[in-house]
């Protein structure tokens, strides 16, 4: 059999998760690059709300908010680079600016090449002046100890950030003439049951006559945790829904929102076979250890006996990585695929 998900106008956003933003220019030049796809303006929101200020280790109440336009640029290798420009809020004066980065629909850190939980200080005043392929460059203010707030007498200075195809880099150090003394934190963030529901939702089981109509459907506790590397790992344990016997179990795994394939290490459109019956056993940074009922060909499926086998998954930093492959005796012959 195959799980297969029917092509439908907004599914490739949803697996994405990914949303076109317009770029709308600055102080791009003429020859700026075409607007590229940037992130869902509702995963900014989500990250923003959850943000804290913190001053002397004490969090002050306030949050991030959007300050001015998202700017999207291609990344020079297919991808896209995206910045976003916030302010802690509520504010009455506007100062305490943050420019935020994400790599596709991965947040990288901020203008201080700072990763969660801790995104770095603050700088008063900023703004993004300029843009092209793979750069990204922003202008900040510069004081000197007795200048007040609205009036920096040094001389401002543009920091260029870049995407190297694998990490974001920049021209220079944030000025520190140019921070005000607050922090900024973001604990870490895993992905929404909403989010897994629209695509797990979605999915379609066929066999030879055709679709079942049975989908698939989280069961268990979704499991996030830190990846080690700034960003979540997340476990999701799904059967196929509806069922009489809970039998026919996966787990997903998602990079921040990516969704990055199952327990089989196998990614979109193959996610691998099915097992009959498994459980998440144990979660720490960068890790997510899955245990899979085996069987032996005459076992009932109420009755395994085998030993049971425990598979360690972990985020290496750029790719997921298991202590061992899946168990064949563990499988029960049907296969999953989720459809471009």
């Amino acid at each position: 059999m195959n799980v297969v998900i029917s092509r439908q106008p907004w599914l490739a956003g949803i697996l994405a998760l990914v949303a076109t933003i317009g770029l709308t220019p600055l102080a791009a030049s003429a020859a700026a690059p075409a607007p590229a796809h940037g992130l869902a303006r509702s995963e900014v929101v989500r990250i923003l709300s959850a943000a804290q200020e913190f001053s002397h280790g004490t969090a002050t109440g306030e949050h991030l908010s959007l300050d001015g336009k998202i700017v999207n640029v291609p990344d020079g290798s297919g991808g896209t680079l995206t910045a976003v420009p916030v302010v802690r809020w509520p504010t009455a004066d506007g100062y305490g600016q943050m420019v935020l980065f994400w790599h596709d629909e991965t947040l990288v850190g901020s203008d201080r090449l700072a990763k969660l939980p801790n995104l770095g200080e603050e700088s008063s005043q900023l703004k993004i002046v300029s843009y092209g392929t793979d750069s990204i460059t922003v202008r900040f203010w510069r004081y000197r100890p007795t200048d007040p707030m609205y009036a920096p007498s040094l001389t401002p200075e543009d920091v260029t950030y870049r995407w190297n195809g694998q990490k974001l880099l920049a021209s220079a150090p944030v000025p520190q003439s140019s921070g005000n003394g607050l922090g900024v934190r973001l604990p870490y963030l895993g992905l929404t049951r909403s989010e897994v529901l629209k695509i797990t939702g979605a999915a379609v089981e066929s066999g030879a006559q055709g679709p079942t109509g049975e989908h698939l459907q989280p069961f268990g506790k979704i499991v996030t945790v830190p990846d080690g590397y700034g960003g979540t790992l997340t476990a999701v344990p799904v059967v196929r829904w509806p069922t009489a016997d809970a039998y026919g179990q996966m787990v997903l795994f998602w990079h921040d929102t990516t969704l990055i394939g199952s327990m089989q290490l196998a990614t979109l459109p193959s996610l691998g076979e099915e097992v009959t019956e498994l459980k998440i056993v144990n979660a720490g940074t960068g890790a997510v250890t899955v245990r899979f009922w085996r069987y032996r060909p005459q076992d009932a499926l109420a009755a395994p006996s085998l030993p049971t086998q425990d598979n360690t998954y972990r985020w290496t930093g750029s790719r997921l990585v298991s202590s061992a492959p899946v168990p064949k005796a563990s499988v029960n012959g049907l296969a999953m695929s989720i459809g471009q």
